[in-house]
């Protein structure tokens, strides 16, 4: 699904072109921006949309966090090398 600048603006209560500004200012970093200085056009990454606003749209999921005891792991690898001596 392909998240259009009025998908955004309908998330975050302000106008398309309220978003738009942000974007080209570089308050909003969701997007590549191509096209010219008359007639630009946006393409809303999904990824950069949740990282800048927490907002998950067209199926974006982020990727799961998981917390990994570096001290507890390397006791355990050192414990089981030891026993396999």
């Amino acid at each position: 699904m392909k998240i259009t600048i009025d998908d955004v603006a309908r998330e975050l209560e302000i106008t398309p072109e309220s978003v738009r500004l942000k974007i080209d200012n570089g308050e909003l970093p969701i997007a590549i921006v191509g096209g010219t200085d008359r007639r630009k056009s946006y393409t809303v990454l999904p990824s950069k949309l949740y990282e800048a606003t927490g907002i998950k749209l067209g199926g974006y999921e982020p990727p799961a966090v998981c917390e990994v005891d570096y001290d507890k792991l390397a006791e355990t690898v050192l414990k089981k090398l030891k026993e396999a001596i």
